[in-house]
Formats: structure tokens, sequence, C-alpha cells
């Protein structure tokens, strides 16, 4: 049998210089299990963010890129202000279409006795077409005259074609500027504007918090960089690269019953929710608004209907909705609507049925079926520029009943339903779809100033009449220089945007056409009999409001066109010492110097605009043509 030597432990190790076995050193602790992938994990992060904080350092440090907050700080007589970022809106609509805020200046230390106001919202509450005559300067001249003791400061913080999503960083960043109240009026671009449903400036309804994390993102330089190779990788057309209005929207129909829309009223209702809390974490009281539209007087943009399944059914509804308007059309309105009552019977989706149905109810007197049909005529446009419904609906729930709070709820729908004929809002007090006539502004201006009132700090209220009556509507023209010319200016430029899709999709679209030429025709004569009148009135309302920045640019654009270049001038150089940071005002010199021949001059003012807002085409085009004068060859 063989043998066999019993197996020893192993001694690990190697013999030293005598022989003698040495243990080995004990092996290196090595990561294993939840430590390895912790460590994995760490290095998985830390890694990625030292790369962007190198990143990020290193473009700060070349200068590359530019502040997204809302409010710049920035320095003039020695006192520290806060200005508006003409570059705000970069991130949500890219440079070529974004639009910018209104100029202002406020010291970032609020004054003593100074009541500061924020005015947030879209373009109808930032006074489109004419801001000057915007529901902020109207909400500032009720209050001023109301309390003469103390000193409003309204802030025009809304900006032209914004939604909730871009409201919100908004906000947040005036959080910082101590605002007693803020005034909310916002809805009409929820489904057209940055992230909405039917908007063209990126994706169409992407989850919230991919929405809040791409917004932030972008605040960084790496953000802003990386944001700007995606827009070079997937370069738009050039004729679709720069603003175009309702026209870049054509193709982003959005039906009622799309599977996006409750996403839209969702993303709504938790911006709105976030905007009160941020401003009642900052101090500030806040007056939320539901938003009016024109019913009567705007058909649908555009329509859809229901799918067919039988592929024969919108044609038949079709021929049946003709002869409604062709009775209608012949005055038999009875007929018109027994035709609307069959079609709607194989298809009430289309908004343009029942906007006919509700001027046929009106033309019977039937107002309460008129304001039905035509509530469901706007709900049912599918080129969606108005507040619907719903959205309405959300801010009544959001912010009813929350005045303990300092929330407190202004009701402009009802309000100008009541201040309108048969309860039908239409051209009295508004142009076209949502934009104010200065009629509109008023009774929006007086709707919130109501509630605007009940929130002011106790020491303002004090002593002043409760039953105090607010200045009218004529007292506030006088105050902000309103007069017939600039009544006129605006008809021709709504005239002139009326001749583009989709206004010339409407039904009612030739008659809206004919009431702006006839009131072009009947202003005309008027404005131009008015300028000695004119001046006067400017005097009296500087006198009131001396340092008024938008009255003297008013003044300088209306001396410049009564052919007065050295008073234009004056009063340019009057805003520029009021808002030096000012591109328009710089421009406003410049025109007004090159005007008397002053060249030299001209081209330092433009060249002090374009330093202002290098974006600014305009600028530089009249700097070329200032040294083209001077023969420099520039």
């Amino acid at each position: 049998m063989a043998r066999y030597k019993s197996k020893a432990p192993a001694v690990s190790g190697s013999p030293d210089e005598k022989g003698q076995i040495q243990p080995a050193a004990s092996p290196r602790h090595r990561l294993t299990g939840l430590k390895l992938w912790c460590a994995r994990l760490a290095l998985a992060v830390f890694i990625p963010v030292l790369l962007f904080l190198f990143l990020e350092l290193a473009l700060r440090v070349a200068g590359y890129g530019n502040p997204t907050s809302f409010l710049l700080p920035a320095e003039h007589a020695g006192r520290k202000v806060f200005i508006q970022n003409n570059r705000f809106g970069w991130r949500f609509f890219g440079p070529d279409q974004a639009q910018q805020p209104a100029s202002f200046e406020i010291g970032r230390a609020k004054p003593a006795g100074t009541v500061r106001i924020f005015v947030f919202g879209e373009s109808a509450a930032f006074g489109d077409p004419q801001p000057e005559f915007g529901m902020p300067r109207l909400l500032q001249t009720m209050l001023s005259h109301r309390y003469p003791g103390t000193h409003f400061e309204v802030v025009n913080a809304a900006m032209t074609g914004i939604n909730s999503h871009t409201i919100l960083p908004i906000a947040r960043d005036c959080a910082r500027a101590s605002g007693d109240v803020w005034v909310l009026y916002m809805g009409n671009n929820e489904v057209v504007g940055p992230f909405g449903a039917g908007t063209i400036f990126g994706p169409q309804t992407p989850g919230l918090p991919l929405v809040r994390a791409s917004l932030s993102l972008q605040t960084t330089r790496t953000g802003q960089l990386l944001d700007r190779l995606i827009r070079q990788l997937h370069r738009t057309p050039a004729a679709k690269r720069e603003w175009g209005g309702m026209m870049m929207f054509l193709e982003n129909r959005v039906r009622s019953d799309d599977p996006r829309m409750p996403v839209v009223y969702r993303h709504f209702e938790r911006n709105l929710v976030d905007i009160l809390q941020v401003g009642r974490r900052a101090g500030a009281r806040t007056v939320v608004s539901t938003v009016a539209v024109n019913l009567k007087d705007c058909a649908p943009f555009a329509s859809a209907h229901k799918p067919a399944p039988g592929g024969d059914e919108h044609s038949e509804w079709r021929q049946i909705y003709e002869r409604g308007l062709q009775a209608q059309e012949a005055g038999k309105h009875q007929e018109a609507i027994r035709r609307f009552r069959e079609a709607e019977l194989l298809d009430d989706s289309a908004a343009e049925l029942h906007f006919s149905w509700g001027m046929a109810a009106l033309a019977l007197g039937d107002t309460t079926e008129a304001r039905r049909r035509f509530a469901l005529a706007r709900d049912l446009d599918t080129l969606r520029f108005r507040c619907d419904r719903p959205l309405n609906e959300i801010i009544r729930r959001v912010a009813s009943a929350r005045e303990q709070e300092g929330i407190a709820l202004a009701d402009a729908e009802s309000a100008f339903a009541l201040q309108s004929p048969g309860g039908l809002p239409g051209r009295e007090h508004f142009y076209e779809h949502v934009h104010f006539t200065f009629e509109g502004n008023y009774v929006l201006a007086r709707t919130l100033a109501e509630q605007v009132d009940r929130l002011l700090p106790e020491q303002v209220r004090r002593g002043v009449d409760p039953a105090k009556p607010w200045a009218n509507s004529d007292e506030c023209a006088r105050r902000l220089a309103w007069t017939d010319a600039t009544r006129l200016a605006a008809a021709t430029d709504v005239l002139g945007r009326l001749h583009d899709p989709p206004f010339t999709f409407q039904l009612n679209h030739n008659e809206q056409t004919r009431h702006f030429r006839q009131l072009i025709a009947q202003l005309r004569p008027r404005a131009q009999s008015a300028q000695q009148q004119t001046e006067l009135l400017f005097r009296e309302a500087l006198a009131a409001a001396p340092g008024d920045p938008v009255l003297h640019s008013q003044r300088a654009a209306t001396l410049a066109t009564a052919g007065d270049p050295v008073g234009a001038a004056d009063s340019a150089r009057r805003v520029i010492q009021l808002l030096p940071h000012s591109a328009e005002a710089w421009g406003q010199l410049g025109d007004a110097l090159v005007r008397q021949q002053k060249f030299a001059e001209a081209a330092e003012a433009f060249a002090e605009a374009f330093r202002r807002d290098p974006d600014s085409f305009w600028a530089l085009q009249n700097l070329a043509h200032a040294h083209a004068k001077l023969g420099s060859g520039v």
C-alpha cells in the first residue's frame, strides 16, 4: 500500500536569508458588496460633477453665456438698482424669437413711503399693443389718484408670448425685490406658450419635473452651451427663425379633447400654486384674476370635426351648415338656428358652428343662448390663443376664500360681462381676441384696483375715505396723455395685424377690418387737428408726474412726429436721465438728432443704444447710417 504524506497546513510566505519561512504581508483590503457599489456610484457622480464644475468655471471666466434672472443689478447716480434683463426670454424662446420686457428701474432697497406692486402676466397684462396705456399704467394712475400721499411703484413684469412656466421664474426672481402686492393675470398662452400642447418653442407637454430641470440647467453657462449646440443641430428654417406672432402657430392646432390638454391644466394649476407660495414666502400679498376674452366679436381661428367613421358625415354636415349660413345672411335667423341644430346632431365639435349659432341667437335677442354658444366657440377653437373655461375654473378654485392668507380673487371675466352689452364682451373692450382697448384696460385695472386696495398696508389706507370714488376713465386718459392720435396709432397697428393669418381665417374677418377702417377714417382728421391740445395735455400730465419716463418718451415721439426735433431731443434726454439703461431712449435721442442733422451726436447716441442692447438690429443700422452721413464709411 502506498504511503501518503499528511498534508500540513500551507504556510504562505517566502524564506528569509536563513532559510526560515516568514509570514507574508496581509493582503490589501478589498471593497466588496455594498461598499463596492457605493464607491462606484460615488465615482460615477463625482467625476461628472467635477467636469461640470470645471467647464462651468471655464465658461464663466471666458465670459460665455448670459445672466438668466429677470432682474439685473445695476447702479444709477450712486444708487443700487434693479433693471430688466432684455435677454431673460432666451432660455424659453431662443435668442431669435424672444421678446423683451418693458424697461424699468427700481431701487434694490425700496424707498420709504413707497408701495411696490409687481404685475405678472402675458401680452394682455403687458399692455399690447400700447404698453404705455396698458393695465399696469392705469393701475398706478388709479392708486396714485386715490392715495395722493403715497408713492406707488407699479412694475410691469409681464411679457409677450410667455405663460405660467415662464412667469414662475420671473416671480421667484422678483421675490427678492420687496414687493408689497403682486398682481397675476395669466392664462391666454398656456397651450401655445413654452411647453404647451401647441407650442413651437421646444417640446410639447413634457413632464413638469423635466420642464423645471431643463430650465434650471439653462441658468448655467454649461446648460446654455448645450442649448446652443442643440439649436444648431436642429436649426429651423430662416423664414421661421424670427418672431412671427400668431402666424407661427398655424400648424399647431389642438382640439379640446386632445389627450395633452389635461397635462396643460395640471401644469397651469401647479405653477399657479407655486407662484402664490413664492409670493407668500416673500411677504407679498397677491391678487389673482380670472381672464376675460373677446367672445362676441372674435370668431374662432380654426375648427375641427370629430373623426367620421363612415367617411361622408362631414360633407353632409358642411351642406347643412352652409344652408344655415345662407339663411343667416338673408336675415332668417330662426331658420338658420334650425339648420345649425341639425348640423349639431351630426357633429357638435366644430367651433365655427357655435359661433354662427351665437350670432343668430344674438340677432334674435336671446343673449343667454348667445353667451353659451360664444363660450363653446372659444373652448372648441383649435388655435388656442384665448383662456378657456377650465383654466378660469382653476384660477377660481385655487384663489378663492384665501383672504386670510393675503390672497384675493379678482373676477375679471365676470366684470367684463357686467360691463358689456348683453353680458357679451366684444370690441367695446377688445381690439381682437384678448388685447384691450383703452376702455378695456380701464375696466381691468379698476377690477384689480378694488382688490389691491384691500391688501394695501394699513398705514396707507388710514385716513382715506373708503367711499372715495376711483378716478374715472377720462381722468386716467388725461393723466396718461391718451389722445385721438394714440387711439389712431393703435387702430392702425391692429388693422395691420388683421391682414395676416389666423385672423384672415375668421368668419367675421371682413366685418372686423371694415370696423377698423371706419374707425381710422374718423380718427385721422381729429388727430391731425389736435396737436396743440396734445402739447397742453402733456404739460398737465407731466406737472402731475414729472419723474414719469414713459410720459417723457411719449412726448418725445409726439414732438418728433409733429416736426419738432429739438423738443423731441430734450424729452429723450429727460428719459435718459431717468432710465439711462434704456436703449429705446438712446435711440429716440439719436433719431431726434438725425432730424437736426447732428450726425456726430446721433452716432454717439446710437452707439450707446447698441451698447445697452447689443441685440438691437435697429440701433446698429441707425449707427451705420449716421456714420455714413458723416462720410466715415462705417
